[in-house]
């Protein structure tokens, strides 16, 4: 007996169907992990050699269903109960190709084209389908068939009206799909592949169709299927989406049951083959070696939607879903979709389909599919590793980003990408696949797509739940900061914000986001500096201009923009007052500050100190300061914004527990504030009358925090005051500088009396301002008076400066105009400072010793506390132009007694124990002075300080040393009568 295969029918089915999906699985496993493997930079051979087993698969599988084929059409003939056939091996592959050459040869006499063709057409494909997978038969069928129904098979079928034509062709394009696949194909095959993968000339479109026709249900090889496709339209609809690609020969199309458009068939043929659709659609139209996904994919969805062809929308939707790799999960109850890990080609293809749905402006309801199983399919995958969910979590973003932000699952999506960050912000691997991926750039633009979804409506830019989302991207952020600067996350390019391609957007991020005590302080500084760069930029741009209504006229408050388009047009923030009424406008306004990008920094900023310490102290520092402290931190007629503002100058300030070169930096942040503040009056002088209405001064909350800023500093301003003081800075430059003093080992801001005159204009047009600056100097009074029994002479000396500086503080209050509101506004101010400092807050130190740094700090740690909002900012606003200007008669002569410096002098004594202290009364509880009720009733206060400050008494030195401060600061005044230089 010869040689012959002993089969089992049943059980060689059984083993293919286990084969071809484990082939299958293998491949996605390799194809998968390769593209992770190579982006990671890992060597991929290994992988690359399950890919060649895979192929080696790929051409054992049809030999393996020839032969279970020919079994069962074998075991057919021999009855029931033989489970094994005997196939003589060397008839198998002669015997197949000559019966499928038989089978041509009948298929190519049958040409009557009436039904009783149609009815052996039908009989043909039955005997075919019992070798629909036998690929030396199939191919010999193919190769010996005429060229003209090999390529024209579709419409032969339905010229004959049988009703079984659809159902026929399903056979006849299987077996072609087989032939193509066959390892040693027929003699004469090559032809007829040739004949599908040649290009046709333009205007083919019948040949065309039935080309495609015959691809709709075979499984084809790759290259094949990307070869006829693009040969039989679609390189055709590249080059010219305009053409006419609709055919339907004799009604083929509709007896058939197949779209009449060539290029909707094509894409049909496509979609069952991810890589065939990614190469076909990528290459389609070009070149050898090059290809245009992008403009490919756009194309086509413009094509779909100028069409309105269902079928063409349909077959364009399944390849996008193809080529994105959206592969259903198998389950208990049938198939759903699950989040898959993807491969580098279906992230590259999906972005593309995204972005081109987008652009064409298409419906989610056409592409509801697409739309959704991508999104699905790019989630996190149950069994990707923390840096694989970190990189497919940007692909899922930027999917997003380029999506259409009208479509209803484009902010699920975005929210469950932010839920991811803000989980995964402390897991380095996740960080590390996530801003590998690009997330920077995508973060940095995330709030306009997020205000593209909410739109504008009554000045509000962003919804509550836009802002939720930001925060959340905001916490991811501020943690890569810190990764970064730790120089764990490399992949983190902080330039994507600090040199942002839209600084509102990258600035939503930080205001949403966490503190500022929880970004790295060198991010948030670059930030800063970013942000006032771009506030300078926008000169005259920042806020509408205001025009107060006037009551006896008959006009209403009215806001309009400037004549250059300005920032925030962009947001959809327009003011018109002729179309607009006062609260409409007013909102318009209040969203214009709530989205100004600096103040969003600087909201965060201030409370980082050592950032702001490093931007006001740094190269940029002047500049920093000159933006920092002037007069446009408001938004004219609504609000002063400068909260945030003086904030920042505190924060960089505040000496608090600091030393060494940070402490420098406080005195230099300090030196180049207040430089900031000549430099605004300065160039008050040059602003136009409009400008100058609509920024007359500081904003009250900025000047409250420049104020407090000198308090801190009072020691270093008065000796600033002393004829003997360090040598003066060029009056046309630096007017205040910092540098070591050789003395104390400390640093100090040196000055002259022309500059602190000019600074104390600045701040103390606000009454509050001017009270916490005077407060101040009552505590450094209280203080030096505490140190008098350890050193009398540095005591004495030192009230002898502060009370020159205070002589100073009353000379300026000359030149303002304050209400009886406005005094107690003052008063209260002072008192409460006042009370910080009585409350025990100075440590017994000797001034201008080397602990004097801690007078300093002590005081700021309680003035500090005004900046959250209690006794020093409260709700006051600043009164924007006219509408509440001062009213009240300038106070034209100044006091005619010395202020009272007996009652810093006696706290001080007091506190250290040299002088006794009184019994409780209205003036004085607990050894601490009661500055409010003496200025009311000073008779009891008086009357003790006639019985306690006699000659020779410490109380009474000290105040001489004062009295002779004061003097001389009023004195310099009067023989300097040129007055101050505010520059307003």
């Amino acid at each position: 007996m010869g040689e012959f295969s002993g089969i089992d029918p049943a059980a060689l089915k059984k083993m293919i169907t286990s084969f071809d999906s484990d082939r299958q699985g293998l491949r996605d496993f390799a194809t998968c992990y390769k593209g992770e493997f190579e982006s990671a930079g890992l060597d991929s051979d290994a992988l690359s050699s399950l890919l060649t087993i895979c192929g080696w698969m790929d051409d054992e599988s049809p030999k393996l269903k020839r032969r279970e084929n020919l079994a069962a059409a074998m075991a057919a003939g021999d009855g029931p109960g033989t489970p094994m056939v005997q196939i003589p091996e060397p008839v198998t592959e002669t015997s197949a190709q000559t019966n499928g050459k038989k089978l041509a040869q009948q298929f190519n006499a049958n040409n009557g084209g009436d039904s009783k063709a149609g009815d052996q057409y039908h009989a043909l494909a039955q005997e075919l389908l019992a070798h629909q997978d036998d690929p030396d038969f199939c191919s010999a069928f193919y190769a010996n068939l005429t060229p003209a129904e090999a390529t024209t098979l579709p419409t032969l079928l339905a010229s004959t009206g049988s009703s079984t034509a659809g159902n026929d062709l399903m056979v006849y394009s299987h077996a072609l799909g087989t032939a193509t696949k066959a390892g040693f194909p027929a003699p004469g095959f090559d032809k007829v592949v040739s004949y599908y993968t040649s290009p046709l000339p333009k205007g083919s479109t019948s040949v065309a169709w039935n080309r495609a026709a015959m691809l709709q249900y075979g499984t084809f090889p790759t290259d094949f299927l990307v070869k006829t496709t693009r040969a039989n339209g679609l390189d055709q609809f590249a080059k010219d989406p305009d053409q006419n690609f609709s055919s339907d020969p004799y009604d083929s199309a509709d007896i058939l049951g197949l779209p009449k458009d060539v290029v909707a068939l094509d894409l049909k043929a496509l979609s069952p083959n991810e890589a065939a659709t990614q190469q076909a659609l990528a290459g389609m139209g070009q070149d050898p070696g090059k290809t245009d996904l992008n403009g490919n994919l756009k194309s086509l969805a413009a094509s779909a939607g100028s069409q309105h062809d269902p079928d063409l929308t349909a077959a364009f939707q399944n390849t996008l879903m193809a080529g994105s790799g959206d592969r259903s999960t198998p389950g208990p109850y049938g198939s759903y979709y699950a989040p898959l890990l993807h491969t580098g080609p279906e992230t590259t293809f999906a972005t593309a389909a995204m972005s081109a749905l987008s652009g064409s402006h298409a419906q989610q309801s056409d592409y509801q599919d697409f739309i959704t199983t991508t999104f699905t399919t790019f989630g996190r995958p149950a069994d990707a590793t923390p840096q694989q969910a970190g990189n497919q979590a940007a692909t899922l973003l930027r999917l997003t980003e380029t999506a259409d932000p009208n479509w209803p699952a484009t902010r699920p999506a975005i929210q469950s990408v932010a839920a991811q960050a803000k989980a995964s912000k402390d897991d380095l691997d996740f960080m590390k696949g996530y801003y590998g991926n690009g997330a920077a750039d995508l973060e940095s633009n995330l709030a306009l797509e997020l205000h593209a979804m909410d739109g504008t409506h009554d000045g509000t830019v962003l919804s509550p739940d836009s802002t939720k989302i930001l925060g959340e991207f905001g916490d991811n952020l501020a943690s890569a900061t810190h990764l970064n600067a730790a120089g764990k996350l490399p992949e983190f390019d902080a330039k994507t914000f600090t040199e942002p391609h839209d600084m509102w957007s990258a600035s939503m991020l930080v205001k949403y986001g966490p503190s500022g005590d929880k970004w790295d302080h060198t991010f948030l500084t670059n930030m800063g500096d970013a942000a006032l760069h771009w506030r300078a930029d926008q000169k005259d741009n920042l806020r509408p201009g205001y025009v107060p209504g006037n009551f006896s006229m008959g006009t209403v408050d009215s806001w309009a923009d400037p004549s250059r388009s300005p920032w925030y047009k962009e947001l959809g923030l327009h003011e018109d007052n002729f179309t607009m009424n006062i609260a409409e406008q007013r909102d318009i306004a209040q969203g214009i500050s709530a989205n100004d990008p600096s103040l969003a920094v600087m909201s965060k900023l201030g409370e980082n100190p050592q950032a702001s310490r490093d931007l006001l102290s740094g190269g940029d520092g002047r500049f920093a300061a000159d933006q920092l402290v002037n007069d446009n931190w408001q938004t004219p007629g609504v609000s002063d914004d400068s909260k945030f503002t003086a904030q920042v100058l505190l924060a960089a300030t505040r000496p608090n527990g600091l030393k060494g070169d940070e402490l420098a930096k406080a005195s230099t942040a300090a030196a180049n504030v207040f430089q900031g503040a000549l430099d605004n009056g300065d160039s008050a002088a040059n602003r136009s009358a409009g400008i100058k209405e609509q920024y007359p001064q500081l904003p009250d909350q900025l000047a409250e925090g420049l104020a407090q800023v000198a308090a801190i500093y009072v020691p270093d301003l008065a000796q600033s005051m002393n004829d003997n003081a360090a040598a003066k800075p060029d009056p046309k430059d630096l007017r205040f500088t910092s540098s070591i003093d050789p003395t104390t080992g400390l640093p100090l801001i040196t000055t002259d009396y022309k500059a602190i005159d000019q600074l104390m204009h600045q701040f103390m047009p606000d009454p509050r301002a001017a009270g916490l600056f005077e407060g101040g100097m009552d505590g450094y009074m209280a203080t030096a008076a505490e140190n008098q029994k350890a050193n009398p002479t540095a005591a004495g000396d030192t009230l002898r400066q502060l009370a020159m500086l205070d002589g100073q503080m009353q000379n300026v209050r000359e030149d303002m105009q304050y209400t009886p509101a406005a005094k107690k506004d003052e008063q209260a101010n002072k008192a409460a400072m006042w009370t910080w400092v009585a409350g025990g807050v100075l440590g017994t130190v000797v001034p201008g010793g080397e602990e004097g740094a801690v007078v300093s700090n002590a005081i700021l740690q309680t003035m500090s506390t005004s900046i959250a909002g209690t006794t020093a900012w409260g709700s006051y606003q600043f009164p924007t132009g006219n509408a509440d200007k001062v009213t009240s008669q300038a106070q034209a002569d100044q006091d005619t007694e010395m202020r009272r410096l007996e009652v810093p002098i006696v706290q001080g004594l007091i506190s250290s124990g040299q002088v006794r202290t009184p019994p409780d009364s209205d003036w004085i509880h607990d050894g601490k002075l009661d500055p409010a009720a003496i200025t009311q009733d000073p008779n009891g206060f008086n009357t003790w300080w006639t019985e306690n400050a006699k000659a020779g008494t410490p109380a009474l030195d000290l105040f001489g040393q004062a009295k002779n401060g004061y003097n001389d600061a009023t004195s310099q005044r009067a023989a300097n009568s040129d007055g101050a230089q505010d520059g307003h």
